[in-house]
């Protein structure tokens, strides 16, 4: 193979409260892949899958010698698009009222 494929496959968040996460996404109504542990969860998202990993075991195995950030916003955004303002107001009324700071 002479390229990269053009898509993602997986998002993996480092995470530091998988209770808190998993609630988060539960209230949407978004239900994990079979397979997730107390220590990992996944959910499918189109033809991407979205997982959480405890930071400091995803630390280790990403960048080796590297410490996890230390604040609680590690760099990471995800985006949802929708068709209308309304629409944008609806889905961020949802997403804080599940716990999105």
């Amino acid at each position: 193979m002479d390229h990269v494929p053009q898509r993602l496959s997986f998002v993996t968040l480092g995470t530091r409260d998988m209770r808190r996460v998993r609630s988060f996404y539960e209230t949407w109504g978004w239900v994990e892949r079979g397979g997730s542990t107390d220590e990992f969860a996944s959910f499918d998202v189109g033809s991407t899958r979205l997982a959480h990993y405890p930071l400091d075991l995803l630390s280790h195995e990403a960048a080796p010698g590297c410490s996890p950030p230390d604040s609680d916003w590690n760099g990471i955004t995800l985006a949802i698009n929708v068709d209308s303002r309304i629409l944008v107001e609806e889905v961020f009324a949802a997403a804080t009222a599940s716990g999105a700071p």
